[in-house]
């Protein structure tokens, strides 16, 4: 839907820093979701120092439009629900 209908809310400057734990097994292999409807509305979004890991060990989230190298975390394109 983000795709299909782009917000032109723009968030920028956010730091996720210092994030620890084990997520539940809900959306699991998934810790996290970054998303943005456009790359034009969302900048500047960093995630440093995070250490929290799926039941099954995985750190990996959902990026969408987001600069992967800015994000402390293994980025994928799959999607598991996030709301």
């Amino acid at each position: 839907m983000c795709q299909q209908f782009p917000s032109p809310l723009t968030i920028e400057d956010i730091v996720f820093r210092n994030f620890t734990g084990k997520t539940s097994s809900h959306y699991q292999p998934l810790i996290a979701a970054f998303a943005c409807s456009s790359s034009s509305v969302c900048g500047n979004i960093h995630a440093t120092d995070i250490d929290v890991v799926s039941p099954n060990g995985t750190h990996q989230a959902y990026c969408l439009n987001q600069d992967q190298a800015a994000l402390d975390v293994e980025c994928t394109d799959l999607y598991k629900g996030f709301n």
